[in-house]
């Protein structure tokens, strides 16, 4: 420090000490792409070829790790699936499928028919295009009604809102010195509003006023 000259202030430094982990992955059963051919075939194999005990909760054991380590060959897996949840829209065109679909999941839960499901997933898909459509009206709606031309107008205090760190932005009566600081004490701001003053008026401040 002896070494800095006087036109340089010390310096600070700040060093955050961040610790890192491995996030811990979650993984659902994909059995679209099972190979149930060689699952069958391995698992009957592997429990053919054991010799059957009295032991019945060794027995129970070996079944488990078989039909597990059979999965973990021929049936995939991935990330998790995180389904977000929409709120019904309420808008009359929409209230009819809402209630179809409710009763094609009946059906579907009761007979498990495969011309239900068609419906199910064109129905699904219809509904999904409404909900898209009413998002763009609604968008449109909204950036409509922006001026970007005027100060005042959404968009701006939109900005405004993302961006705290312009303090020119906002309008304030506050007296701040010319990089924008509040004076440290009353002789400093007044000296401020005395060259504000004389800038805007016909006045003369002389050493000798008080």
């Amino acid at each position: 420090m002896n070494s800095i000259g006087s036109d340089y202030l010390p310096i600070s430094l700040n060093i955050k000490d961040c610790k890192y982990s491995l996030p811990s992955n979650s993984y659902y059963w994909n059995f679209k792409k099972t190979n149930w051919n060689n699952f069958k075939q391995l698992t009957g194999t592997l429990l053919g070829s054991h010799l059957i005990s009295d032991n019945l909760e060794q027995e129970w054991q070996f079944i488990k790790s078989t039909i597990n380590h059979s999965a973990r060959l021929y049936i995939t897996r991935g990330n998790i699936k995180r389904f977000k949840s929409f709120p019904r829209l309420n808008d009359a065109s929409v209230t009819p499928l809402f209630a179809k679909r409710d009763l094609l999941l009946q059906a579907i839960s009761a007979s498990n028919n495969i011309t239900d499901k068609v419906k199910l997933n064109k129905l699904n898909a219809e509904i999904k295009q409404l909900y898209i459509i009413q998002k763009r009206e609604s968008r449109n709606k909204r950036c409509g009604s922006i001026d970007a031309r005027a100060p005042d107008s959404k968009l701006w205090c939109l900005a405004r809102s993302f961006s705290k760190d312009q303090p020119q932005v906002e309008s304030c009566n506050i007296v701040l010195d010319s990089d924008s600081q509040i004076p440290q004490d009353n002789k400093t701001a007044a000296n401020i509003l005395g060259k504000f003053y004389k800038s805007i008026s016909h006045f003369s401040f002389a050493r000798d006023d008080k």
